[in-house]
């Protein structure tokens, strides 16, 4: 599997959403495809980005994802990104 924008987009929404649900309703996507793509990303660097609990499943997990997190606003794609959702 190759790391597409998508992944990258996916994982934002979480991380600005705070919840894997409410970044599938801001994606027009559902959890299970939220969750998914994220276990892939994860799976592609060789770490956790989120820090999962009962209470709260989409806690970023110090220093490995904030790089992530700011991706997008060094992109010329970060525009596009936020029209897309």
């Amino acid at each position: 599997m190759n790391i597409t924008y998508d992944y990258y987009r996916v994982f934002y929404y979480v991380a600005r959403c705070g919840s894997f649900t409410r970044a599938a309703q801001a994606l027009l996507s559902n959890q299970p495809n939220v969750s998914k793509a994220i276990q892939n990303l994860e799976n592609q660097l060789g770490c956790a980005l989120f820090a999962r609990s009962l209470k709260r499943a989409s806690a970023c997990t110090p220093m490995r994802a904030s790089p992530l997190i700011n991706y997008p606003r060094r992109s010329r794609s970060y525009a596009w990104m936020l029209r897309a959702g």
